[in-house]
């Protein structure tokens, strides 16, 4: 991986001897076994792409219950969730009650 010092604007090589070639980002892409740069990042970026964002709640015996949550859904399957902050304050000067959703409602999915 290939590295340049602020003060000395030395460049670093990487373990094979060449200076890394830099991504989109500007960040040193990495090589995998198969030569592919930054293939690692496109998998991950892609295992957390949805294709559609939806809201659901969950069967569990809690109170309040029901609380909603943003589903993010590809192919069918429910990728992941999270809590929505949308619930009304009840009233002025106490605090309200979002996001609500608690562990049990968390793990919901994991047991589809």
């Amino acid at each position: 991986m290939s590295a340049t010092n602020a003060k000395t604007g030395a460049v670093r090589k990487n373990g094979n001897g060449a200076a890394a070639k830099k991504n989109g980002n500007g960040a040193a892409a990495r090589k995998n076994g198969n030569g592919d740069a930054a293939s690692s990042e496109a998998r991950y970026r892609d295992s957390i792409t949805w294709d559609q964002v939806t809201w659901g709640t969950h069967c569990v015996d809690c109170y309040p219950g029901n609380c909603p949550w943003r589903v993010y859904v590809k192919d069918g399957v429910i990728m992941s969730e999270e809590q929505a902050g949308n619930l009304p304050a009840v009233e002025a000067g106490v605090p309200d009650m979002n996001p609500l959703g608690c562990q049990k409602g968390a793990a919901w999915s994991q047991l589809l």
